[in-house]
């Protein structure tokens, strides 16, 4: 079976750990159907601990034969919750 992994950083080479770590064994990425489907789940406990702006993603999926293959990469946001 397929795993998958996504780690959120400040930078590239910033220490560990990560920010925010998502894994298929830790529930925070679920893989659906052949091709598969990826849904992230972020918990509102892990974001209200985030206390930087911004930072560097990617997320990769792990094949049967422990190839990695990296999916996504990118930057991301965070914005405080304005509504109480």
């Amino acid at each position: 079976a397929y795993t998958a992994r996504m780690q959120i950083r400040v930078t590239v080479s910033a220490p560990d750990p990560p920010i925010i770590s998502l894994t298929t064994e830790n529930d925070g990425i679920t893989l659906t159907g052949i091709d598969p489907n990826i849904s992230l789940f972020i918990s509102d406990t892990d974001t209200s601990s985030v206390t930087i702006s911004s930072g560097v993603y990617d997320l990769e999926l792990k094949a049967p034969d422990n190839t990695v293959i990296r999916l996504l990469q990118g930057k991301v946001t965070f914005s405080p919750n304005v509504t109480k």
